[in-house]
């Protein structure tokens, strides 16, 4: 590497002495180029963090990884861009360079936006014009001229990573342990599950800076290396105290359209999230949890068949506050994949079936199926109505890809659903999320007289049943306990699996109103279906309260 730099800086000094016109158009991107770009690079913008904000200095450094080129473009014709060491930093992940006959295109991407150039040779330079680019309409703006000038990849860059806001990327606990983003997390700390990758530190208790957090959760630890840290406040004091020790530290942090406060550089967020009565949360964290894209592990080959059990992580689609809702776009946090897909047609063994472990929470998705289609990864999650599919590519130890969401109504029958990760891991470690995080709603109604019919099992021998229309039978018998009150019963039965669907008639309003009471103590305020009925769900159960003229009611306990 010595070697190549001392060549490409005297081939640098070659050109600066060498007459503008005489320079021909490069051919191909290698070396070092400065970047001029008045209106996108400003004094006060420099080490923000934003995505509008590109390198000062880059280096094109070899093919753009081509796993990746094929995803995103289809080709491997790009050129990866990296900024060298000692250099400013840039919040950009994917950053790639093109000539396409006599233009340079370039691209500065965050995964969520970012900026795109075009631009022309001129004697000594490249130049040409700039544009933002966003996930969201319009998806364009314009940002003015650029100019690429190339320079010695040894020479000091215009601007050096100290100019860079500092922000901390530790948290030192009582214990003297220390937590560091992108680092393992210590051992010898105790942790405990919360969701997904995330744990919370038992008895950790920051002193410092973050002084004062009565707890801390722990991101990204599972996958080797930290990616967030949240510290709670529930203390208004010790809260206040934290923000002025952050603002003597930083400044004055920015606001962002959510309400929350921030410090932000190109490689590290530092958020300040006000919470209710005074109270308040710190969260520390990666601006790229995944670094760069090609830290891959490249001596693990792709695998050539679907085996064992992968951990999901798509942080547009598993969110807390879908954990155990039933939502059909809430694909399993772990799966396995266990053999042959047979669908409705057995003669096809060509997929394989894909189904949640033990303890893992469950899934709403009926139909689980996972197939390698060349070097791609394609999977799919329906419930028979709509679900997510995803394609993705191996990257050395996980499949990356984009995940969309589809309904059976529309246009548009498929939705963007952001990105996606398949991990490897042990079928004997703990889950991402475990069963105990789903709601635990009932399956059962129980009879006065001590008979009880329950989803999924037959009818009780010593029932009296009468048959109605279809697969349902009116049973014989009054309710009790958090049923209490029922005028009339109906169950659903299936041969196959059982009782699916029991439904509650409640006549007298005093008693579908008492059962609503109950039902709120048990579970909490419901949900409001797109039919206006209050629900309750998760993954294997739905219980629909229907209201009905004149105060009565009905309701609906069934399978997912």
């Amino acid at each position: 590497m010595a070697i190549g730099r001392t060549i490409a800086s005297l081939l640098a000094t070659v050109l600066a002495t060498t007459p503008l016109s005489a320079q021909e158009r490069p051919t191909e991107l290698t070396g070092c180029y400065d970047i001029t770009a008045r209106d996108l690079l400003t004094d006060d913008k420099i080490g923000s963090g934003y995505a509008s904000e590109i390198p000062r200095r880059i280096e094109f450094a070899g093919p753009f990884p081509a796993l990746l080129s094929e995803m995103l473009f289809g080709d491997t014709l790009r050129t990866e861009i990296v900024v060298p060491e000692g250099a400013l930093p840039t919040v950009h992940r994917l950053m790639w360079g093109q000539i396409v006959g006599d233009s340079l295109n370039l691209d500065f991407g965050t995964g969520f936006g970012g900026v795109e150039a075009t631009g022309g040779w001129e004697g000594d330079r490249w130049s040409g014009f700039a544009r933002h680019r966003y996930d969201v309409t319009p998806m364009y703006a314009d940002a003015g001229p650029i100019q690429l000038h190339p320079v010695s990849c040894d020479s000091p860059p215009p601007v050096s990573i100290d100019a860079m806001l500092p922000i901390a990327r530790t948290v030192e606990l009582v214990s003297g342990t220390v937590i560091t983003l992108g680092e393992p997390l210590p051992e010898g700390l105790d942790t405990v599950p919360v969701i997904g990758t995330i744990v919370s530190v038992t008895g950790a208790r920051p002193t410092g800076l973050f002084e004062g957090a009565d707890s801390v959760t722990v991101g990204g630890a599972e996958r080797g290396r930290v990616t967030q840290i949240r510290m709670h406040y529930s203390d208004p004091g010790a809260y206040s105290d934290v923000k002025t020790r952050l603002r003597r530290a930083y400044g004055v942090p920015r606001a962002v359209e959510s309400g929350d406060t921030r410090f932000e550089n190109p490689i590290t967020s530092l958020w300040m999230d006000d919470l209710a009565n005074g109270t308040g949360k710190i969260v520390l964290m990666e601006v790229n949890p995944w670094g760069r894209v090609n830290d891959a592990q490249s001596a693990q080959e792709r695998p050539t068949e679907l085996t064992g059990c992968h951990d999901i992580t798509a942080p547009d689609l598993l969110t807390d506050d879908l954990v155990g809702s039933g939502f059909p776009d809430e694909i399993p946090r772990r799966i396995e994949f266990a053999g042959p897909f047979r669908g409705w047609d057995a003669s096809d063994t060509s997929s394989t079936e894909i189904v949640v472990p033990e303890g893992a929470l469950p899934s709403v998705h009926t139909i689980m199926a996972g197939q390698i289609v060349g070097d791609s990864l394609q999977v799919g999650f329906s419930t028979g109505y709509g679900g997510v599919s995803a394609v993705l590519g191996w990257t050395g130890d996980r499949w990356i890809g984009s995940a969309q969401t589809f309904v059976d109504v529309g246009p548009p029958f498929e939705f963007d659903a952001g990105p996606i990760e398949l991990t490897p891991v042990s079928c004997d470690s703990p889950p991402p999320v475990p069963v105990d995080m789903m709601l635990p709603i009932t399956r059962s109604v129980e009879l006065e007289g001590g008979l009880v019919l329950t989803l999924g099992e037959p009818l009780p021998e010593a029932l009296g049943t009468t048959s109605e229309r279809f697969t349902y039978n009116k049973v014989t018998g009054r309710t009790t306990g958090l049923f209490a009150g029922t005028d009339s019963i109906a169950v659903g039965v299936v041969e196959r699996w059982g009782v699916t669907q029991i439904r509650l008639h409640y006549a007298d309003p005093g008693a579908y109103s008492s059962v609503e009471t109950r039902l709120q103590r048990a579970y909490g305020p419901p949900e409001v279906d797109q039919w206006g009925d209050a629900r309750y769900s998760n993954p294997i159960t739905s219980l629909t309260l229907i209201d009905l003229p004149d105060g009565a009611g009905d309701v609906l306990l069934s399978f997912r």
